[in-house]
């Protein structure tokens, strides 16, 4: 049983902190997983005389690993083209040179 949780606010963690897309992998591939794995939980199952219903735990969790799908993938365009133009700036750079 869970008895307390800590839930993240994506949204002000995001702005707080410089990631690197990296990160963002490990972020995206780790509630990814999270999603997928929520989704193909077993929600009602009998063990011996005991009805286990998970259902309401179910509907409960996976809201949180879509919403920082969804937030993470509104934040790493921009950095994306962040990347892309520094590395197009260097390659400029190198190809003046050459």
């Amino acid at each position: 049983m869970v008895l307390s949780c800590i839930q993240l606010n994506i949204d002000e963690s995001l702005q707080k902190k410089n990631l690197t897309t990296d990160d963002f992998h490990f972020l995206m591939t780790k509630h990814t997983q999270q999603l997928s794995k929520i989704e193909q939980m077993i929600v009602e199952q009998r063990v011996g005389l005991i009805l286990i219903k998970a259902q309401q735990f179910h509907d409960s969790t996976i809201p949180y690993p879509k919403h920082v799908i969804q937030t993470i993938g509104k934040y790493l365009p921009p950095v994306a083209i962040e990347k892309n133009e520094r590395m197009q700036k260097t390659i400029r750079v190198r190809n003046k040179k050459f």
